[in-house]
């Protein structure tokens, strides 16, 4: 993250590691009604990790439940909390109790920051946001932060039977097709400039409202991760930020982005923009050259390129067909000049366009299946390209470490000073050393030197 990032007025150093759960808040189980302890957690927000009493005993039974199989000996004799240990734990639960875990094994808390606990969205979803000094935290911490990162929820992917039988029947088909060619679970990567569509994109194709969309409202700050699961296939699904701001690519916002991906593989890349945005510009360029220069070249053999507010009447004088053929080309020239695409690689990096509607004027076949002007059901359109893209043989982007910072400077110059000594002895010192012999060789000796040779020469031949 970046070193500069001050929490409660106090600066963080480099080795601070920024953490993002989504989780539901709880419901008390026995007042029935939300359990409101998380939000207390607000008290300690900007302050070393404190966790209220009411929270932390709240979290207790969860935290024993499944490590320790046992009540706590407080509570061992309180028929009211054996009862709360005999229901089951939600999986819901049992994340939010992995913070809990997490800090009751922390050697010092003084290296757990808590930054912010926020209500998302009106169903009582949570975002805990905790900052971790990984240089001060001991071994066990780290493993725990490990699995706590990894306990991502992943839901049942009820949305799927909110679209209509034929685009069910079509998704299906298209899961199980992955699931023959040994995709079991997929990531997709969604990026692009702000206020393009990203979120509702997202939410149309997972068929629920996760991410937070208003017209009135600017995106969120940071990456947000969708996970869903249905017949043993697994969709994660990644919103991002808009990476500009006052009309120049936001480097914060692109740093943050890659963080968050940091160990994560992209298996597809989802660049969204608005087929309404009649004129492309360098901006657009330079977005594209970021993306490029943040996960490398690559990245596009796994993209496709998603137009939004497709429902519109082209200008006059040019039918649907061509408008979305003239600003498809348009926009594809500027990606393939960004990411430094040439003439003869256009064959690896295809990057298929498709059109998308998620507005609810959106107009509807016969089969009641969402369709863009030119009739394509865009849904399932949209979910076959993407498995396309996973089937054309190219290889998915993992996000390293050495892929965020990119190739140690010093490591590379290292390899070059055998490379630089060669050098300078052969073209400087071998030639200067010639040089020198070769002067010394042809030096005009004075007189004064000849005679100091012929007095010693006379010397010795009296001493004989």
């Amino acid at each position: 993250m970046d070193p500069s990032t001050e929490v409660g007025g106090e600066e963080l150093g480099a080795n601070w590691c920024e953490i993002h759960v989504q989780v539901p808040i709880l419901w008390d189980e026995h007042l029935m009604r939300p359990y409101e302890g998380l939000k207390t957690v607000g008290d300690a927000i900007g302050t070393p990790i404190a966790w209220p009493i009411s929270l932390r005993t709240s979290l207790l039974p969860a935290y024993h439940h499944h490590h320790l199989r046992q009540p706590p000996l407080d509570d061992r004799w309180n028929p009211s909390r054996r009862r709360h240990y005999n229901r089951g734990m939600s999986p819901n639960s049992f994340l939010l109790s992995a913070l809990y875990d997490f800090s009751c094994f922390a050697s010092h808390d003084s290296y757990m920051t808590l930054t912010s606990v926020s209500v998302l969205r009106s169903d009582f979803s949570a975002e805990v946001v905790v900052m971790i000094d990984m240089s001060s935290a001991d071994d066990r911490t780290k493993v725990l932060l490990g699995l706590m990162m990894a306990s991502q929820i992943i839901r049942e992917w009820t949305g799927i039977q909110q679209f209509p039988p034929a685009t069910q029947t079509k998704m299906f088909e298209l899961l199980g097709k992955l699931k023959q060619e040994n995709v079991n679970s997929l990531t997709i990567l969604v990026m692009g400039k702000g206020g393009v569509g990203k979120s509702s994109t997202v939410n149309s194709i997972i068929g629920e409202r996760v991410m937070a969309v208003s017209a009135f409202q600017s995106e969120g700050p940071r990456p947000m991760i969708v996970s869903r699961s249905r017949a043993g296939f697994t969709l994660n699904i990644i919103d991002t930020p808009g990476i500009v701001e006052g009309g120049y690519v936001n480097d914060q916002a692109l740093e943050l982005i890659k963080r968050f991906l940091l160990n994560k593989t992209i298996d597809v890349l989802l660049y969204v923009d608005r087929l309404d945005a009649y004129r492309v510009d360098n901006l657009d360029k330079q977005v594209v050259r970021a993306i490029t220069d943040s996960f490398g070249k690559e990245i596009w053999q796994r993209g496709m390129v998603v137009l939004t507010h497709a429902q519109l009447s082209p200008p006059d004088g040019l039918s649907y067909e061509d408008f979305f053929s003239r600003r498809s080309e348009a926009l594809l020239k500027v990606v393939r000049g960004g990411a430094r695409i040439a003439n003869r690689e256009m064959e690896d990096y295809s990057l298929p366009v498709v059109l998308v509607e998620n507005s609810g004027r959106c107009n509807k076949n016969d089969c009641d299946e969402k369709i863009v002007p030119n009739g394509t059901a865009w849904i399932p359109n949209l979910v076959k390209t993407v498995a396309d893209v996973v089937g054309n043989g190219s290889k998915g982007i993992l996000v390293d470490k050495k892929l965020i910072e990119g190739p140690n400077p010093n490591q590379r110059g290292k390899l070059l000073i055998p490379i630089i000594l060669a050098i300078q002895y052969f073209l400087v010192i071998k030639p200067i050393k010639a040089w020198i012999n070769h002067d010394v060789a042809n030096e005009r000796k004075p007189a004064w030197e000849l005679w100091d040779v012929d007095s010693a020469g006379q010397d010795e031949n009296l001493s004989d």
